[in-house]
């Protein structure tokens, strides 16, 4: 019996993947059986003699077994005969004309000779070869091999200073590689010969390389990425308040042998309190401003000049905490970020004054519960202003929505959500009249970044109702999850994946 899975085993799943032989030679050292009759626990029987060839509605085409140890038990059809080098020659049909139903006594058992299953009926639907061997490569036999040997992987280099070389796993022969990488503008070029792509820095950055593996045929087998770092170590700039316009900037990710040539992009930020430029031999210097946006020139840890800059915005506030959906009855918990010299809170929903001190605890309610849409209540907007010994400063109105009506979007749960490895998915059992999307089968998930590139595809069998997706290939970023079940039913979901 040959099956087709939905998707490949994963590297570390301990499977493999059976090996054959289309060769029409007798096996003269024994035979292995291997089954699952009924489904059960698999068994294993062995034939230490010379195999023998018996023809069944037909000359020849099948292969005789007398097991000495075990036997084949009944609702074992399409288990595997293996010769000695554990490759299958030969697939169970039965017995024929058996004297006896006592599989004990009599441990004889056909199966059907793999070299002509190779061509069976001259069809796809009746024949091996065009699912064994779907690049032509005419080879006599397979061994068995653990699928961490087949697995699709991208070789080559997680960083480079100047250039690298990617090449694709375990590629199948006559299979090809379409290669796409996705980069800010600019920051790289990239050629490819064959199947092998070479990636050359014009600037520090960071990539991602996807590769979509095709048969000869043109069929797709996979699509797989790397994480790539382009040059040296990320470089950062920080900053540590001081005083109300002074500060300490600080960088990282240099060279150990990195000097730092100091600016600014409007000549407003003032270095040492008395330049808008400056020269350290460390990554660490005093400023003075209000804001501004300091630049620094220095070498990377692959000794090669970068310029990196970061707005100095040093009384930002930012909500900490607000999720953009809420669900009537539900409270918002957020805070702000606070300093030394904050004296005074104030917090505003939809510009009405609600709350004082760094954090609110804010009742969501609504005045009107429609039953049919879910968002009526619409766009809500929250904001804190500080009062510090420096001046008052706004985090400005941040966006939220009240889902008034007790009828949710869809059945799917996506956790953990932010995400850095794993995430699940899953289908919650529900009141259908609290859903506005009912899917009852997860068989299908697509993963595409902001731009709508899809970057994973799985498909999975009936009656999936929890899944769970390895994402620690992504980039740092905000994803759409698109699920189906099967039914052109489908719903969305928004995934952050963070490091």
């Amino acid at each position: 019996m040959l099956l087709e899975l939905l998707e490949s085993p994963t590297e570390n799943s301990n499977l493999a993947y059976s090996g054959w032989t289309r060769s029409t030679n007798i096996p003269t050292t024994g035979t292995v059986g291997l089954s699952h009759p009924w489904g059960d626990v698999q068994k294993f029987c062995r034939d230490n003699d010379v195999t023998q060839v018996y023809s069944w509605d037909g000359t020849d085409n099948m292969w005789q077994v007398e097991f000495d140890e075990g036997t084949v038990e009944p609702c074992s059809s399409g288990s595997p005969l293996y010769n000695m080098d554990h490759r299958i020659i030969g697939q169970a049909k039965g017995r024929h004309n058996s004297p006896t139903n006592d599989w004990c006594a009599l441990r004889r058992t056909h199966y059907g000779r793999f070299h002509m299953s190779w061509t069976g009926g001259g069809t796809n639907a009746t024949r091996l070869s065009n699912w064994l061997d779907p690049t032509s490569t005419n080879n006599m036999t397979s061994n068995t091999t653990n699928v961490s040997n087949l697995i699709f992987s991208i070789n080559g280099p997680s960083q480079f200073c100047s250039s690298g070389n990617y090449t694709v796993n375990n590629l199948p022969s006559g299979a090809t590689v379409q290669w796409y990488v996705n980069q800010p503008s600019g920051g790289i070029s990239y050629s490819v010969s064959g199947n092998t792509l070479t990636v050359t820095r014009n600037w520090d950055v960071d990539i991602v390389i996807d590769a979509t593996v095709s048969s000869v045929c043109g069929f797709e087998f996979e699509e797989i990425n790397k994480s790539v770092r382009v040059g040296g170590d990320p470089i950062q700039i920080s900053f540590i308040n001081q005083a109300c316009n002074e500060f300490q900037l600080n960088v990282t990710g240099a060279g150990s042998n990195a000097t730092y040539n100091w600016s600014s992009l409007n000549n407003d930020i003032l270095y040492n309190g008395t330049s808008t430029t400056a020269t350290t031999s460390v990554g660490q210097i005093s400023v003075t401003a209000t804001s501004g946006f300091a630049i620094v020139q220095t070498q990377n840890t692959c000794n090669q000049t970068v310029e990196v800059g970061d707005a100095l915005t040093f009384h930002e506030r930012a909500i900490v905490g607000l999720y953009p959906e809420y669900i009537y009855n539900d409270h918002i918990n957020v805070q702000v970020n606070t300093t030394t010299h904050d004296t005074y809170y104030r917090w505003y929903v939809n510009n009405v004054l609600v709350s004082d001190g760094s954090t609110l605890s804010y009742y969501c309610s609504c005045t009107t519960h429609p039953p049919d849409d879910p968002r009526v209540c619409g766009d809500n907007t929250v904001r804190v202003e500080v009062d510090t010994d420096c001046g008052t400063f706004s985090s400005g109105d941040q966006p939220f929505f009240i889902i008034c009506g007790y009828r949710m979007q869809s059945n799917i749960e996506l956790l953990p959500n932010p995400a850095k490895s794993y995430v699940t998915i899953r289908i919650k059992q529900e009141p259908n009249k609290m859903i506005a999307k009912n899917l009852t089968d997860i068989r299908e998930i697509r993963i595409l970044d902001k731009m709508g590139v899809i970057k994973m595809i799985k498909k999975y069998p009936l009656k999936s109702s929890v899944v769970t997706l390895d994402i620690s290939n992504l980039p740092e970023d905000i994803y759409f999850i698109t699920v189906f079940d099967g039914m052109n039913n489908s719903t969305g979901l928004q995934l952050r994946v963070v490091k």
